[in-house]
């Protein structure tokens, strides 16, 4: 209750865009922005999405040597946390398009003495070049959609051609988050190579913002499982098995976890020309 009501006289009375958040449970301080949910919640209750936040936490596996992928990082709430469980010789890039939540997310990273992660200014999707950008009162940020708001020219990438481009083509994938507000298809697309390479994806799944961007709900379901994954969701610490009816006749907003077998994700290729040491 006393951090719900200075949350309150700070952004109304104070007028505060941003304010610091603890999250103890976590260890760690983020400097996050009043007029967002996410941001609200983790000044709050010290934590945002407690499940996802759980599950990776206590059940992702990562190894040394693996690559994550953080798209739509914001403010950097599962950069920070990927961070955290990391082992050493894990690699996170973290793509943020927005100059404002860049400047956050770099911030958090410096304030929390974060290690092994690199901030990429651009959005993700099927295609390379500049799109605009659209800010809703500091709170929303969707690439190409119409409407009264902030405009951006922000750039946009291939996650492939990004690999390709950074020499990460061959690296195991270990976990790939990505949070696009509805462009999540578009941003899959781009990324099938290194999907190949990819044991866990999590993926933010609203009917509602697909159907905005023009995407049909089935088709972030359709391409995971076209690439072998199987999708679940998270219930009490566990993951439960769905399938596409039932995650289709279900319209709130929610995380999915894609998995599938370990011998279905293809194993990095042995680079020819590296030297062995």
């Amino acid at each position: 209750m006393l951090r719900a009501t200075s949350f309150l006289l700070q952004r109304y009375l104070l007028g505060r865009p941003t304010v610091i958040a603890q999250a103890r449970d976590f260890d760690l301080e983020l400097r996050v922005p009043t007029r967002d949910a996410a941001g609200a919640g983790l000044y709050r209750r010290g934590m945002h999405a407690p499940e996802v936040a759980d599950f990776l936490v206590r059940r992702l596996a990562l190894e040394p040597g693996d690559l994550v992928f953080d798209i739509g990082a914001s403010v950097g709430w599962y950069t920070l946390l990927l961070a955290q469980i990391a082992p050493r010789g894990v690699e996170i890039h973290a793509f943020e398009p927005d100059p404002w939540a860049r400047g956050l997310l770099q911030e958090n990273l410096n304030r929390n003495r974060a290690e092994g992660v690199t901030v990429v200014d651009a959005a993700v999707g099927h295609r390379a070049g500049e799109v605009v950008l659209h800010r809703y009162g500091g709170r929303r940020r969707r690439p190409l959609r119409p409407g009264r708001a902030q405009q951006l020219p922000v750039r946009m990438i291939r996650l492939d051609d990004y690999c390709r481009g950074q020499g990460l083509a061959r690296r195991r994938v270990g976990c790939l988050k990505i949070g696009v507000q509805g462009f999540e298809f578009h941003a899959l697309q781009g990324a099938r190579r290194t999907l190949a390479r990819c044991r866990t994806v999590l993926t933010e799944y609203n009917q509602a913002q697909l159907d905005e961007a023009g995407v049909h709900p089935a088709s972030v379901l359709d391409l995971m499982v076209e690439l072998g994954f199987a999708p679940a969701e998270i219930r009490h610490g566990r993951l439960k098995p769905s399938d596409r009816p039932a995650i289709m006749a279900d319209l709130r907003p929610r995380t999915l976890v894609w998995t599938r077998p370990a011998a279905a994700v293809r194993a990095a290729a042995v680079d020819p020309d590296a030297l062995a040491i």
